[in-house]
This record gives C-alpha cells, sequence and structure tokens, in this order.
C-alpha cells in the first residue's frame, strides 16, 4: 500500500478503487488517519476543480469509514465526528443533494443522532449538572457536542417546512449547555 505522500500523486478515482480493494486490517488505523488528513487537504484545495474536490471527499469518506471500522465506543463517536465535519463542509461548499450521497443534510443528522446513543432530553438533563459529573461522562458530553457542532453550518440549508429542522435545532440549542 502506497504511502499519502503517493496517494496523493494519484488521481482520486485510482485511490478510492484502490481503497474498496483494500480489507480494513491490512493497514493499520494510522494509515488510514492519514489518508483521511491527506484526501480532506485536496477537499478543502480551492486551486483544484469542484469535481476533484467532490473526489478526494469520497476518498475522505472511504478513509473514515475504515478509521470506524477500527474504532470502538468513545473512538467511534470521534470518527464519526470527523465525518459529520467532512459532509458538513461538503454540503455547505458544494451544494446540498437529497440523494442518500455524502452530500444529503438528512444523512449527515440521522447519523449523528443515531451516534450520540441518548435522547436530545437525556442529554440537556446531564449538560445541567455537567459539573458534578464524572470525567467520563464529562468527555461523552464533550463528544456530543463535538457531533453537533457542524449541524451550525448546514441548518440555513434546510427549508423551513422541513420537520428535520425542529430536531436540529433542538441539538443546536443543546450546545450551549455542553462543556
Amino acid at each position: 500500500m502506497l504511502d499519502a505522500a503517493d496517494v496523493l500523486r494519484m488521481p482520486p478515482y485510482e485511490v478510492v478503487s484502490m481503497v474498496r480493494n483494500t480489507s480494513n486490517h491490512e493497514l493499520p488505523f494510522a494509515y488510514w488517519v492519514g489518508l483521511r488528513e491527506a484526501s480532506i487537504g485536496r477537499v478543502q484545495d480551492r486551486n483544484l476543480p469542484t469535481v476533484k474536490r467532490i473526489q478526494w471527499a469520497a476518498v475522505c469518506e472511504l478513509a473514515i469509514d475504515r478509521m470506524r471500522q477500527h474504532s470502538e465506543g468513545p473512538g467511534g463517536r470521534a470518527v464519526m465526528a470527523e465525518e459529520a465535519r467532512l459532509r458538513a463542509y461538503v454540503i455547505t461548499r458544494f451544494g446540498r443533494e437529497d440523494n442518500n450521497s455524502l452530500s444529503d443534510a438528512s444523512v449527515l443528522f440521522r447519523r449523528v443522532i443515531a451516534s450520540i446513543g441518548a435522547e436530545r432530553r437525556e442529554v440537556t438533563e446531564k449538560a445541567g449538572g455537567w459539573q458534578r459529573l464524572t470525567r467520563e461522562e464529562m468527555l461523552q458530553l464533550r463528544r456530543v457536542k463535538n457531533l453537533v457542532l457542524p449541524f451550525k453550518d448546514v441548518l440555513p440549508l434546510l427549508d423551513l417546512a422541513d420537520p428535520l429542522r425542529r430536531e436540529v435545532e433542538g441539538w443546536i440549542d443543546v450546545l450551549p449547555l455542553l462543556p
């Protein structure tokens, strides 16, 4: 397998093919982290054509997926936060599409809310007294905050009549309460 510098010299569609043909445990977690970091740099490179940036976003998404497969528990939430930031960036920079892709805002919201693993009411109750919680419970709330923060960027793209909007606004309202 190539290192990140070699990968950056390849066209993104070749990288996608290579990643899809590589089993997750064939390479260590650190490799996937490096690939994510390298590809996110390409996604954010305004000198590249939009189509290439979107292709690099697909590479980044695959790397994040491989990272997730290596992670469990709190590590899985940290990886989900990486995915949430990527999805929010793609949606806000390249446009929202309701097609179950990386640029689908409803997919972003559903995946994040599912990964939180608690109802908004429960999180709000815990957040109200976070100073009295154990260190681990505080870290869990901090992970929730990292997961929900990208919602703020995408919210303006939701139609006022979209039922998902109320749910997203509710989660955004919890943010100031979180450590």
